[in-house]
């Protein structure tokens, strides 16, 4: 690809970010465009209102063509070039003030006046001169705003500072916004006229350190001149004609420094090859910043991370309690079922002979299984219904609790993924959930198959024994009504006759008894299973219901999570292929020195 495509694709890679999150240095993301490739080599020339910018660019031109003074007298951007409109001195735009602080808001054409010289300038042989408003000056002219608007578009930053103030604060930020652009920048140390020379020695130590501390190196160059006075020698030798290689004056002022190193960076090709590693520099800038920025997702998603992991971790330790809640359900049901159970076998077993041979068993209330399923029935839904209670209850802590976890992330996070931020009601109504596992409860008991099997095994039971009894009873009036005939009646005998009566009524009774009583056990057994595995499979539904609806608010901040990590990585993976593909570009460029560029970068403009 070439340099511009890579710009582009960088440009594109940061658009897509959240940039709210970011450290907020690159303020124009899209200053640099196609235009700054299609126009000539820009030198851009920055520093505070009261650096003596503006004579420096007059000096380098040897004329005074812009105005300057102790206040503010630009709120524009010059652009000085050679002739090449059709009125050879000056064309100007409206002049619009703006009060944005904001890069992006503004419109450098509005900001624009263009000084062109009627006659060859070298110094503008293909070159722009970009005089930018001084800095730190009256904020409501937006100058600092034009200014750093301006840095993407230049391929060569000229800083001058003042002798007499070197390096502020105000200063600093700026040489810091500069460096972000990887641009060549030449630090001009301006007004050392004003200084003895320990006091100038002393603020160029000064200078370097700080430049050095800003820049990270000691490559960024620092010359001191004084624009003044070589303003003024510039001026003169043109009146008078005279050459500059004799005037003290212009010597001194150390400007001879600085144009031959100017010569040097403004040769041809020097210009192509800061011209072509120009996209190279903004790009890799813009990449820092979205490298600044996936640290920055990464370690909140690294945070995200955490927090579902607790989520899940409380979870689980939730859904522990739901098992308990369930294991003690069983526990209780199968208590009072086998007590209900033991309270029936004592009521057979208080039946009474008199009560098995002479009353109508089907309305006997102690075996009345309608009672003992109304009975039954209460007794299970106190246990189930203290149960759902707290199984409702447990899932409306649990999902208030994750409403508020997820509400405490980070504001810089996007909330609109706890959209679903409330379980089903009827999920959750007690009543309702009681209602479900309660469900069919009468039928699925068996109530029914225990009553016609126990009503069953009575009325077999009461026919046996009143056959036998009524055999025994024949068998036994048979000798009496033999000893009719005799004179006297034994007592002794109709005793006997008795006691063997009873006694074959007692025994008939209990085996009665004993069959009611293995009756009713594989009954009621049958009907206890029933209604236990149903019971605990409509609570089991209900605790699966409950489990869904917590995950379902759950899910949205996992798959969030999810998306977010994977989308963090293949950005990752594009800026690092970026950056592979810019450090080759740019090598390639140093390596050739522009030249084998210099065909592409004239067919590109």
């Amino acid at each position: 690809m070439t340099a511009m495509e890579l710009l582009e694709e960088s440009r594109r890679l940061h658009e897509s970010l959240d940039l709210s999150i970011a450290s907020g240095s690159f303020e124009n993301s899209n200053g640099y465009s196609s235009l700054s490739m299609d126009t000539t080599f820009s030198c851009v020339v920055a520093g505070e209102f009261n650096s003596g910018k503006t004579t420096f660019i007059n000096a380098l031109l040897g004329a005074e063509l812009l105005k300057s003074g102790p206040l503010p007298t630009t709120d524009q951007i010059c652009m000085i070039q050679t002739a090449s409109l059709p009125n050879p001195y000056l064309s100007t735009s409206p002049t619009v003030h703006s009060s944005s602080t904001d890069p992006n808001d503004i419109n450098l054409q509005s900001f624009t006046v263009t000084h062109a010289f009627g006659d060859t300038n070298e110094l503008l042989d293909d070159l722009q001169l970009v005089d930018t408003p001084g800095t730190n000056a009256v904020e409501e002219l937006g100058h600092e705003a034009l200014t750093r608007r301006l840095l993407p578009e230049a391929d060569l930053i000229i800083f001058v500072t003042s002798a007499e103030q070197a390096i502020s604060e105000s200063e600093r930020q700026l040489l810091a916004v500069i460096k972000t652009w990887k641009k060549p920048v030449i630090v001009i140390l301006n007004k050392v006229d004003v200084l003895t020379e320990e006091e100038r020695q002393e603020v160029k130590g000064f200078v370097e350190k700080r430049v050095q501390q800003i820049f990270e190196s000691n490559e960024t160059e620092i010359i001191e001149v004084s624009s003044r006075a070589a303003l003024r020698s510039k001026m003169r030798a043109a009146e008078e004609l005279s050459s500059l290689s004799s005037d003290r004056t212009y010597a001194a002022s150390n400007f001879g420094v600085l144009e031959d190193r100017l010569q040097e960076l403004l040769s041809d090709e020097a210009k192509v090859q800061n011209k072509l590693m120009s996209p190279i520099g903004v790009a890799e800038s813009l990449l820092v910043e979205v490298d600044e920025v996936l640290e920055r997702k990464s370690m909140a998603l690294e945070d995200d991370v955490g927090t579902l992991q607790l989520l899940n971790q409380n979870k689980e330790m939730w859904e522990a309690t739901l098992s308990h809640d369930k294991t003690q359900l069983e526990k209780a049901l199968g208590s009072q079922l086998l007590q209900i159970g033991e309270d029936e076998l004592l009521a057979i077993s208080q039946v009474s002979l008199y009560d098995i041979l002479i009353v109508d068993t089907s309305a006997a209330p102690t075996l009345d299984y309608e009672v003992l399923s109304t009975k039954l029935e209460g007794r299970v839904k106190n246990v189930v219904g203290k149960a759902v209670a707290r199984l409702a209850d447990k899932g409306r802590s649990q999902s208030t609790n994750i409403i508020d976890f997820l509400n405490k992330r980070p504001l810089h996070l996007d909330q609109s993924i706890l959209a679903s931020t409330s379980i089903n009601a009827s999920t959750l109504d007690h009543n309702a959930m009681g209602a479900r596992v309660l469900e069919d409860f009468t039928d699925l008991a068996g109530f029914s198959e225990l009553s016609k099997a126990m009503k069953k095994e009575q009325a077999f039971a009461t026919g046996l024994l009143r056959g036998a009894l009524g055999v025994g009873v024949t068998g036994a009036l048979i000798p009496l009504v033999n000893l009719t005939s005799l004179t006297s009646f034994d007592p002794l005998l109709g005793l006997g006759v008795g006691a063997g009566l009873g006694l074959a009524g007692g025994a008939a009774a209990m085996r009665v008894k004993s069959s009611l009583t293995s009756t009713f056990n594989a009954s009621f057994e049958r009907v206890q299973e029933r209604l236990s595995r149903r019971v605990l499979d409509n609570f089991e539904v209900e605790i699966e219901f409950l489990k869904e609806g917590i995950d379902s608010q759950i899910t949205p901040f996992t798959k969030y999570v999810q998306a977010a990590i994977k989308n963090n990585e293949q950005r990752l993976k594009g800026s690092n292929e970026l950056k592979t593909e810019l450090t080759k570009t740019r090598f390639e460029i140093l390596e050739n020195k522009g030249s084998d560029f210099l065909g592409g970068f004239r067919s590109e403009r």
